[in-house]
Formats: C-alpha cells, structure tokens, sequence
C-alpha cells in the first residue's frame, strides 16, 4: 500500500540522517557539514526542527553535567547523610523543577552511579 510505502521512506531517511550525522561527528566534521546534510536529506523546515532538538539536548546534557558534578560535591562534603539527602533534594528542585524532568534524571543518577555511560541522545 501507498502508505506503508511513505512510512518506509520515513524510515529510511531517519536510518539516513541517523548514520551520516553519527559519520560526520565521528570524523570532526562541522555543524556547517551537518546541516548541509541535512538541507540535502530532508529541507529547510526538517534541519531547523532538527537543530533546535539538537539545541535542547545539548541543554539537557550541560543541565544533567552540571547537576551531577554539584550532587557529587554533596556526596563527598562532610554533611550527615539525612543533610546530603535534602541538599540532594533541594538542589534537583532548583535545577529540574518539572515532575517528567526529574523521573528522567533518575535515570542520569542511577547510571552515573554505577559508572556507566550517561544515555544521552547524540
């Protein structure tokens, strides 16, 4: 059917956009690169959407980096654990103070714990 053809289309040029950008950042290739691709793959109207999603990751990343980095301090002063906890606490309200932003930094914070890679959205 004509739809499931359009939808594979779709498909194909999100696989596209997905493995060129990865190729381009992976050889240091420039945002200027990247957005050429982009204007080529899928227009003007699709490359600034896409750019300003790039923007609010690239937000959320240094807002999570940074987040992190102050927990840690805490972590590591010589407050009690019940003052750790609610400096903890008040400091994720300042920074993340809507309900679906902090059920995602649970997540940053359980991974960040164990070492592992953050799962951002590069």
């Amino acid at each position: 059917p004509e739809d499931w053809k359009d939808n594979l289309k779709q498909l194909s040029q999100l696989e596209d956009l997905r493995k060129l950008t990865a190729e381009i950042k992976a050889r240091g290739g420039s945002s200027d690169e990247i957005r050429q691709m982009r204007m080529n793959l899928v227009g003007p109207e699709a490359t600034q959407r896409l750019e300003n999603l790039d923007g609010q990751r690239s937000d959320w990343k240094k807002r999570v980096d940074s987040y992190l980095q102050s927990r840690d301090g805490i972590l590591k002063s010589n407050m009690n654990d019940s003052a750790k906890q609610a400096a903890i606490q008040q400091l994720r309200n300042q920074q993340f103070n809507q309900q679906h932003e902090q059920l995602r930094l649970e997540t940053f914070e359980s991974v960040h714990d164990k070492g592992g890679k953050l799962p951002y959205s590069d």
